[in-house]
């Protein structure tokens, strides 16, 4: 199996017929099949959602430029979302997308994160409160971050998501500086589970 080929298959059980979401694009998780770390946001934008792609619009870039700054890329690894359509106003709290995750992708996810563990994927980096709360991780990120949590037989390391590193300022802030760390030890903890 190569990159993209079959990553449609990897939800295989949601059942998106009666989802309030089921008619927007599904953009559903992409990256290697090899092994890595899973970066998981809480649902597409509206980039994502034109181009079918997880992190390609100004959050994608962010988190890019940080994987880059750490020596990783982000085709090595997976990214995907909690829910894997658009929420109205990219609102995940809204009704609509609380019925899609409740209703339709949760399942989904935990289906996604069995077929990534038997590709021996073991780290997960939740970005952002809502990531996070689908893990059953709960708190404010300054709780959750530079923890090591484990969910699922997976080692989790919580932190934010590019977007409020953005709000934030971007690059070169105390925000950036505290992801970057955030991001090292997903790394290192990937890297123990390799060698």
């Amino acid at each position: 199996m190569g990159l993209f080929t079959e990553n449609v298959l990897v939800r295989k059980t949601v059942k998106c017929e009666g989802c309030p979401l089921n008619t927007q694009t599904k953009v559903w998780g992409t990256g290697s099949y090899n092994g890595g770390i899973i970066f998981l946001g809480e649902a597409p934008g509206e980039k994502e959602d034109l181009q079918g792609e997880p992190f390609v619009g100004k959050s994608g870039k962010i988190l890019n430029r940080a994987l880059s700054e750490i020596g990783l890329n982000r085709y090595d690894n997976w990214l995907t979302n909690v829910i894997n359509c658009r929420p109205p106003s990219n609102n995940f709290n809204s009704v609509e997308a609380q019925t899609a995750l409740k209703r339709h992708c949760n399942r989904g996810l935990y289906e996604e994160l069995d077929f990534l563990r038997e590709k021996s994927y073991k780290v997960v980096v939740p970005l952002g409160k809502n990531a996070c709360n689908a893990l059953d991780l709960f708190g404010t990120m300054g709780e959750l971050r530079g923890t090591l949590h484990e969910f699922y037989k997976f080692i989790v390391v919580p932190t934010y998501h590019p977007s409020y590193i953005l709000r934030k300022g971007g690059v070169g802030t105390v925000e950036w500086y505290y992801w970057l760390e955030d991001l090292k030890n997903a790394r290192s903890e990937y890297l123990l589970d390799v060698i």
